[in-house]
């Protein structure tokens, strides 16, 4: 059915996102949040903050309790 004017998109009709993309971007809000804002301005890649996000949360996990 072709869109009326003012029809909404249903969820079958928007842009397909990976669950492995859903996955990068929870890392990198979750060990790199300050990634998260440069990802959304476009200025690093949503790849690259996750590397970042996966280099902090193993030297986060590599440190010995207090």
């Amino acid at each position: 059915m072709p869109a009326s004017p003012g029809r909404k998109k249903t969820s079958t009709e928007t842009v397909q996102v990976s669950k492995q993309r859903i996955s990068y971007a929870r890392t990198v809000l979750k060990y790199a949040p300050d990634q998260a804002d440069a990802v959304l301005a476009g200025s690093v890649s949503l790849d690259e903050a996750y590397r970042r996000a996966q280099v902090a949360e193993a030297a986060k996990s590599s440190r010995w309790p207090a």
